[in-house]
């Protein structure tokens, strides 16, 4: 008996069906999660920076009584924790003591590739009013 015809003549008339990657499929994937990982690494130290600077607002208004005062705090607490990429003249404050609002505004230009970079545009502040996400 030859069983290797017969399996052969079985398997003639199906069809197999395929799983499974392809090789377009492959190197797309790895291509987007490439681009997706070289935009972690090169955004991730500017949104840590960014959490910085708010826990330093609220901290700095948290024990400060004028706009003044705050801002030498922020000021000293910005060169202990981060870069210099805020200071305090560039905070918006208003009101004094226990109502004083802080809020901050500033633009984050990140190379990425060639002419490619990414624009990140940062607002915070030390009162949740719904503008203290990061936004692109």
């Amino acid at each position: 008996m030859n069983f290797a015809g017969s399996d052969a003549l079985a398997l003639k008339g199906k069809t197999r069906e395929q799983r499974g990657f392809s090789l377009l499929g492959l190197v797309s994937t790895l291509l987007v999660l490439a681009l997706s990982g070289v935009l972690v690494v090169r955004a991730g130290p500017g949104v840590l920076e960014y959490w910085a600077i708010k826990k330093a607002v609220a901290a700095a208004a948290a024990v400060s009584d004028t706009p003044a005062e705050l801002r030498e705090r922020f000021d000293k607490l910005a060169s202990v924790g981060f870069s210099d990429t805020l200071q305090g003249k560039d905070l918006e404050i208003s009101g004094r003591g226990d109502n004083m609002r802080v809020r901050f505004n500033y633009d984050k230009r990140i190379p990425l590739f060639g002419p490619f970079s990414l624009l990140i545009a940062y607002r915070g502040g030390n009162v949740d009013d719904g503008q203290d996400e990061a936004a692109n």
